[in-house]
């Protein structure tokens, strides 16, 4: 099963995967385009790719590496992470949001 917009005919991550390969990938100077980490004066500045309201396995075992290695660190995401008391549509992560209460989503087979 593979969620998409409605009305869409690809997935949000074919969709990023697109633009990162055909605009984006020469402002990545080299790291990967989903996840890196930039060290700075002892503080390491780890940036994640969200903006399709999700991280996938490869992201979160990155950010759990970086986690463990004790350096101070800034994550720097494109959506907001999900805050207690914000709305259901506020931001990444929210243990409240699913297929009930997403009216923007569809699912669909593919064969």
């Amino acid at each position: 099963m593979i969620g998409i917009m409605k009305g869409w005919k690809a997935t949000l991550e074919s969709l990023r995967d697109k633009w990162v390969e055909k605009r984006l990938l020469p402002l990545y100077q080299g790291n990967h385009p989903l996840m890196a980490a930039y060290d700075i004066k002892g503080i390491r500045f780890l940036a994640i790719d969200n903006s399709t309201y999700q991280i996938n396995e490869e992201q979160l075992a990155f950010f759990e590496e970086q986690v463990s290695s004790g350096i101070p660190l800034v994550l720097l995401v494109h959506i907001p992470m999900y805050a207690p008391g914000k709305g259901i549509n506020f931001g990444c992560g929210n243990p409240n949001w699913g297929a009930a209460s997403d009216q923007n989503f569809e699912i669909r087979k593919t064969s």
